[in-house]
């Protein structure tokens, strides 16, 4: 699978609806914005609980989720607010381009990757 394409489509994405929070949005509250952007990508991808087997992880991925999903909370509002109260053009390449920065630093999955013992 080519990567690239896909990693151009979603900054394109998250950069649009960035422009979009900030255009129309701008006069809520961060906290209402991080509910915003979580509520509906939920409410997207809620068919698709009802439609993949689910899953029994291990209990460490609990734990690792408990202690994550926090963080992601408080950066995406650190995040909204940095939109909020500053131009778009300090703060968007900042998370538009991060997927560009991991994508040529991971070109490929290990699993695909060429062992060094033949």
């Amino acid at each position: 699978m080519h990567w690239l394409p896909l990693t151009l489509l979603s900054a394109f994405c998250l950069a649009t609806a960035d422009t979009i929070t900030k255009r129309y949005l701008s006069p809520y509250r961060a906290d209402e914005l991080v509910l915003v952007r979580f509520g509906v990508a939920g409410i997207l991808l809620l068919p698709l609980v009802f439609l993949q087997p689910w899953p029994s992880p291990p209990l460490a991925f609990w734990g690792w989720m408990s202690a994550l999903i926090p963080l992601e909370i408080i950066s995406m509002w650190l995040y909204m607010k940095a939109i909020r109260e500053s131009p778009l053009s300090l703060t968007l390449p900042y998370k538009g381009c991060r997927y560009l920065v991991i994508d040529f630093e991971h070109p490929c999955p290990k699993s695909t990757r060429l062992r060094d013992s033949y």
